[in-house]
């Protein structure tokens, strides 16, 4: 007598998802929980495990892409919030939201450091950092010009 597999004899129905979820930031105490599912119902009788894994994981990929756009949407708009004075347009190329050149032409004109300024900054954060070598090794405090190798750094400021 020969035997029949049910499987193969069959056709299958075969309900498959992939869903992402999560919380994106929008600001101070306050959060977007967006949720994507992509499903599909299929009628087979011939798909392997690994085809209906992959499947699964496309199906997944997509609702990661909806989420990832969902986060940008989310950013774009705490950034236009926050800065009035930035202008998006829309990209004709990748349809995305981008700042206008015009707003972001010397945006850190306020924030500007001269290079020597820079330059003591990084020399007091070396001397700080050797010190506090110098101590979580030796056990005791020391001034900067008993340490070697930051006589550079001293000279700097």
């Amino acid at each position: 007598m020969e035997q029949v597999n049910l499987f193969e004899s069959k056709k299958r129905t075969i309900r498959l998802g992939g869903s992402v979820s999560g919380v994106i930031a929008t600001g101070s105490y306050a959060n977007l929980k967006p949720q994507f599912t992509w499903e599909e119902t299929i009628e087979c009788c011939d798909a392997s495990d690994e085809q209906i894994i992959a499947r699964i994981k496309q199906l997944h990929e997509k609702a990661m892409g909806m989420m990832q756009e969902a986060e940008t949407q989310a950013t774009l708009e705490r950034i236009q919030r926050e800065r009035k004075d930035l202008r998006f347009l829309q990209s004709p190329i990748t349809k995305k939201m981008l700042p206008s050149v015009t707003s972001i032409i010397n945006y850190d004109a306020d924030f500007f450091v001269s290079a020597e300024e820079l330059s003591q900054y990084a020399s007091q954060g070396n001397i700080i950092d050797a010190k506090v070598k110098h101590f979580i090794k030796i056990g005791k405090w020391a001034e900067a010009k008993e340490l070697k190798d930051i006589w550079t750094d001293i000279v700097i400021l």
